[in-house]
């Protein structure tokens, strides 16, 4: 039976950054959010929508936490993943209203 290694015990071996291993995830989650806001909600809060991927862009530049790469590969991921749902969302619906248009009961 193979052992898995944690990335808790790489952390001692020479070239294995002690940072988040997974550096594209807080602008991928932000960016999703960010869209959650804009479709789902109404006035004002509407503008957290693009407001707040935009503050957490310039807050993990700045304080060093990321690459400005490391978050347009997050933004690029998250962007893919919400237009994968987007469209199997859309077919989903399209099959199952002409479903029902042609079986009302």
């Amino acid at each position: 039976m193979k052992r898995q290694i944690s990335f808790r015990q790489l952390i001692g071996l020479p070239g294995v950054d002690r940072s988040d291993p997974f550096l594209i995830r807080p602008f991928s989650w932000t960016l999703v959010f960010g869209v959650l806001f804009f479709r789902h909600s109404k006035g004002w809060r509407k503008l957290w929508g693009p407001v707040y991927p935009v503050l957490t862009l310039f807050v993990i530049v700045i304080t060093g936490n990321h690459f400005f790469l490391d978050a347009i590969a997050g933004g690029l991921l998250a962007v893919a993943a919400l237009l994968i749902v987007e469209l199997t969302s859309r077919r989903r619906r399209r099959a199952h209203y002409r479903h029902y248009r042609k079986h009302p009961n």
